[in-house]
């Protein structure tokens, strides 16, 4: 019997691994944004949560690149991944301990992540996420509208909703055309 076994990996193994080594690997040259676009596809959460941790402290010294914890959360979410969102919050929430920061932006990133988190996990708990953007408007509305679709595209697909669509506002609106006829813009 041979004493040395050599292991022979399946092609999906392969892909993982490939797929592991060009996320580290633009990790290491500080493509954080490329990085966290690979990382959704790799099963190495906790990887990505210290990369996000790393990307958020360089974030605060460059304010082109704000919101780092959310739009890794969204990344994941969008992808239906929400056990590996939970890691990456959760990591990024110890981290943020054992340093002792105080940056007020990462503190608020967390803090919206983690809710938004809970709030997935809840049955029918889509109003409280509309509330939490609400709350959250001023930090969110700063950036680009790529976190506004993604969190439209989220509420979309754990709770249902389409995005911008007011059911009940649009229904009455319908019956005071009907009424009145023409446009019934002065009642929204």
């Amino acid at each position: 019997m041979p004493t040395d076994c050599v292991h022979i990996y399946s092609q999906s193994e392969l892909k993982i691994f490939r797929l592991l080594i060009l996320v580290l690997a633009l990790w290491k040259q500080s493509s954080f944004s490329s990085a966290l676009d690979f990382f959704v596809r790799s099963p190495a959460p906790q990887r990505c949560g210290l990369m996000v941790h790393e990307w958020s402290n360089t974030a605060a010294k460059d304010p082109k690149t704000p919101l780092v914890v959310v739009r890794a959360v969204l990344a994941y979410l969008t992808t239906g991944n929400l056990a590996d969102a939970i890691v990456v919050v959760n990591i990024n929430k110890l981290k943020r301990k054992s340093a002792q920061s105080d940056a007020d932006l990462l503190a608020s990133q967390i803090a919206f992540s983690d809710m938004l988190l809970k709030i997935i996990q809840r049955q029918g708990a889509h109003p409280l996420m509309a509330r939490l953007r609400e709350h959250y408007n001023l930090m969110l509305i700063k950036e680009d509208q790529s976190v506004q679709k993604k969190l439209d595209l989220v509420a979309e697909m754990y709770f249902g909703v389409k995005s911008g669509v007011n059911t009940m506002q649009d229904m009455m609106s319908e019956v005071m055309k009907g009424f009145f006829g023409g446009s019934s813009s002065s009642f929204r």
